[in-house]
């Protein structure tokens, strides 16, 4: 199971009417790629897919694969302050650190034209849009 806090659930909310982002749209967590300190992970507005694991009530559900729900496993999908606002962040327990999508691989806030993380990984063992790759 993975555990989406009360505050994830209103920060999904608020962003979604802020946004004018439809009823239908959640909040999809995908893992990325690994470094020594573990998964970097992509959280984005997105249509739920066939074969996703469901998170939440209506209108502020999260998606999740199947690969990334096995990593997430026992982990918290919740937010934190940071010195640019709320943000989302995971805590996963099968992992020494917690990523946050206010620093490292998944930088930046969501909105309705892209996600919170802006790439994959690259070639070199990091992620693209820098921070948390160890070559």
């Amino acid at each position: 199971m993975i555990e989406i806090t009360n505050s994830a659930l209103e920060l999904i909310r608020t962003t979604k009417a802020s946004d004018n982002i439809r009823d239908d749209v959640g909040i999809r967590i995908t893992a990325l790629c690994f470094d020594d300190l573990g998964p970097s992970y992509d959280i984005r507005f997105a249509m739920q897919a066939e074969d996703d694991h469901v998170f939440g009530p209506e209108g502020t559900q999260v998606f999740i694969q199947q690969e990334t729900f096995e990593i997430l496993y026992g982990g918290t999908f919740g937010t934190a302050d940071s010195y640019e606002g709320l943000s989302f962040q995971i805590t996963n327990p099968n992992y020494v650190r917690e990523i946050s999508s206010s620093g490292g691989c998944s930088s930046g806030g969501c909105s309705s034209e892209g996600g919170c993380s802006s790439g994959g990984c690259s070639s070199d063992g990091g992620c693209s849009s820098g921070g948390c790759g160890v070559k």
